[in-house]
Parts: structure tokens; C-alpha cells; sequence
């Protein structure tokens, strides 16, 4: 019995860990920019092919499962989505096909299979024990090959950005220079294409690491906080110490009702972008009038058709709306906020899918901690996929899925956590 137990173990965390790499290569990693056999549609397509059948049969062999919950979820999501399907039209119906009625569905389901192991809180810690291994990685590389120039790369052609960019073994690119607040260096940007989506990365993994993991590990904390400092992402600096204020006054909290905590939230939403336009505007004049326009171009498509939005993957709505400038040089017509490509692709009705999380874990604020925690760390993602453009990425999604697990899903499970 032990050496059964032995080995689900190790399948499991072979498993999770497969997993959480995959979804992370698969967030505009140069992998993914570079090798034309590895794709976000391909790793999506694996992902879902391999944790089908993998997940009913931990629900079969789980004396806990509650299959009612499990039907009603799936012929709920199928209803709402597949009423979409039909009422909108599509650019890219393969992606929507992809990520939405497969990979999505299967990984909230996959997320419940391994909360009834008793592991509440365990694929986050996975989760974040790779992006510190990567920050670790990163940061060593970005010393030694990126500032001090030990080691010179090869040149590699980037398909994402049609630049070219220094390949380090395939540990570590330079992919970019930036500045902040008059430092000019080489980015960080790890193993991805651009410094937001590594920030984007980081961030993620720093919210989970505050509010969702029972323990947070302060060595863990303060890794990815550095790393998010060399990335020289104002978005990264401003939403990671925003996030770390937040948990370090937890006195703050406990003194204020729910209401007030809302409310104090949603103010500081607004200040939050206030005060990344003006860093942008001082460290990146160029970028924080980009940023601008993107948003500004997001809200005039949207209009356009508020419930079903544009067309799935109708991204010239969005062009249509730029300064006629960027129209006319490609080189600028970059988008950067995923919250309102999500309303140009599918209006209010699409965008229902990502804020249900926010609206269940809100009804808990009176009932549990850890769905008060989760709340805002789902929130915390959710501004932050407002300035990164990755709103369809397998692991966009997977974070996703671990929302509606902890919304729709949550059972009385041991406390006991077992981390490999």
C-alpha cells in the first residue's frame, strides 16, 4: 500500500510540475518565438490530451469527489460558452476552440482533482518553486553574461518582435534595454520574448506566494521581488510593492469590514493607474503614450458592440482605433492591455468568464480567509493582465482555473499539505 501510494505520489508531481512548466514556456517565452515546433496552440492541444484522462481517473479513485458538482460546473460553462459560440463571429475560432471548450474546462476540473488530495494550496507552491528557480537562473545570467559580459552569446532571430536578440545556451536571452527612472540597462527578461511578460510571470507567482500559499516563504519573496526590479518594468515595480503593502498590514485589514476593504481596493485600482501613466510617461515618455492609445483604442472598439464585442480574434477593430500613425508603421501597432482585447473579442459576455471568480470570492469576504486572500489575489492578476497582453495563454488560463477551483469547488479537506 505505501508503494502504491509511493508512486501516485511521484506521478503527481510529475504531473504538476509538466504542467506548470509547460504553461509557463507557453506565456510569449522565446521558445515558443523561435522554434517552430513548439507552439501555444501545440502545448495547449498536449496539455489537455494529457490531462483528460488523467484527471477522471483521480476523480475515480477519490472517495471525496462530488460528481454533482463536477456535472453542474461543466453543463453550466458549456451552456454560457457554446451560447457565445454561436452568437459571435471568429478570426481565430482554432484558439477559441483550443483554449475555451478544451484546455480551460479540463484544467478547473484537473485543479478540483488535486484539491481533494488534500493539498489545498499545492499547485501554487509548484507553481512558484519553478519561477524561483527561473529568477534564480535569471538573475545569475543577467550578472554575469547580460551586465559583465563574461560569456558572448550568439545571435538569434526573434519571430516575435522581427529583431535580433543574444542567445545564451538557451538559459537566458537579452531581448531588450529599457530604463527606470534614468538607469539604463540591459532588461532581465529571462528565458521570454519582452520584460512584461516575464514581470507578468513574476507577478503572478509573488501574488500567490502573498495570499494564496498558507505559508509564505520570505526567501521566495524577496527573489522574485529583485528579479522583478531588473526586468525594469514599471508595471512590475508599482503592482509587486503594491501587492507586498497589502499583505505586510494585515492589522489594516482586520480593523476594517469588507465594505470598506472593496472600497479601498477600487481606490487604489484608480491610483494604481495613475500612477503607472506617470512612470511611464517620466522613465518611457514613447511607452506610456502607447499605453494610452492602446487602452483609449480598446474602449472605442468595444463600443462598437459592448455584449459580443468584435469577433473572436478581430484585432483590427482594435487598429482602426489607433493614432493613424501606428496604423501605418507595424513596427507600433503592438497592443499591450489583455483586459480590453478581451472585451474587442467578446464584449461583456466573454469578459464574464474572467470576473466570476472575483464576484464568488467576493460573496465569501464574510465567510473564510482563504477566499479572502484568494480574492485579492485574483484581483492583483487581474489589473495585471489589464497591461499584459496575454489574455488566452495557457497559463492565463490555468491561473484561472485555479480561481473557479477555489470558488466552485471548495469541500472540507485536510489541512495537512505534502510539497515535493
Amino acid at each position: 500500500m505505501l508503494e502504491k501510494r509511493s508512486d501516485r505520489n511521484f506521478y503527481e508531481v510529475l504531473v504538476d510540475y509538466g504542467l506548470i512548466i509547460s504553461v509557463i514556456i507557453s506565456c510569449n517565452s522565446v521558445y515558443t518565438a523561435t522554434l517552430g515546433f513548439i507552439t501555444v496552440k501545440r502545448i495547449a492541444l498536449a496539455l489537455s490530451i494529457v490531462l483528460l484522462p488523467i484527471t477522471f481517473q483521480s476523480l475515480r479513485i477519490n472517495p471525496r469527489v462530488k460528481y454533482i458538482k463536477v456535472i453542474n460546473f461543466l453543463a453550466i460553462y458549456y451552456l454560457y460558452i457554446f451560447t457565445f459560440f454561436e452568437l459571435t463571429t471568429f478570426n481565430d475560432k482554432k484558439t477559441f476552440l483550443l483554449i475555451f471548450i478544451l484546455f480551460f474546462p479540463i484544467c478547473v476540473i484537473y485543479v478540483y482533482s488535486r484539491f481533494l488530495d488534500g493539498n489545498v494550496d499545492v499547485l501554487s507552491i509548484r507553481f512558484n518553486n519553478v519561477v524561483y528557480f527561473l529568477s534564480i537562473v535569471s538573475i545569475i545570467c543577467w550578472i554575469l553574461f547580460s551586465i559583465l559580459k563574461v560569456y558572448k552569446g550568439t545571435v538569434l532571430y526573434s519571430e516575435w518582435s522581427h529583431t535580433n536578440i543574444i542567445n545564451y545556451n538557451w538559459m537566458h536571452f537579452d531581448t531588450q534595454s529599457g530604463s527606470l527612472f534614468g538607469f539604463v540597462a540591459v532588461r532581465n527578461t529571462g528565458i521570454f520574448t519582452e520584460a512584461p511578460m516575464y514581470a507578468y510571470v513574476l507577478l503572478c507567482a509573488l501574488f500567490l506566494e502573498l495570499y494564496v500559499n498558507k505559508h509564505s516563504r520570505l526567501k521566495v519573496i524577496i527573489m522574485i521581488t529583485i528579479t522583478i526590479c531588473t526586468t525594469l518594468s514599471t508595471t512590475g515595480l508599482v503592482l509587486g510593492l503594491f501587492a507586498i503593502a497589502f499583505r505586510v498590514l494585515p492589522r489594516f485589514f482586520k480593523q476594517m469590514n469588507p465594505i470598506l476593504v472593496i472600497t479601498f481596493i477600487l481606490i487604489s485600482i484608480i491610483i494604481l493607474y495613475i500612477v503607472k501613466v506617470l512612470l511611464s510617461q517620466k522613465s518611457e515618455s514613447l511607452s506610456g503614450m502607447l499605453r494610452s492609445n492602446d487602452f483609449t483604442a480598446g474602449v472605442n472598439a468595444w463600443k462598437q458592440n459592448l455584449v459580443l464585442g468584435n469577433g473572436f480574434g478581430n484585432y483590427e477593430k482594435i487598429v482602426e482605433q489607433m493614432f493613424p500613425w501606428r496604423q501605418n508603421n507595424q513596427s507600433y501597432v503592438g497592443y499591450s492591455s489583455g483586459l480590453m482585447n478581451v472585451l474587442n473579442d467578446g464584449g461583456v459576455m466573454l469578459m464574464g468568464v474572467y470576473v466570476l471568480p472575483l464576484l464568488a470570492l467576493g460573496k465569501c469576504l464574510f465567510k473564510k480567509a482563504i477566499k479572502r486572500s484568494a480574492l485579492l489575489a485574483w484581483m492583483f492578476i487581474f489589473i495585471a493582465l489589464s497591461v499584459s497582453i496575454v489574455p488566452y495563454s495557457p497559463l492565463t488560463m490555468f491561473l484561472l482555473a485555479y480561481s473557479y477551483g477555489l470558488c466552485f469547488f471548495d469541500t472540507e479537506l485536510p489541512t495537512e499539505t505534502h510539497i515535493e
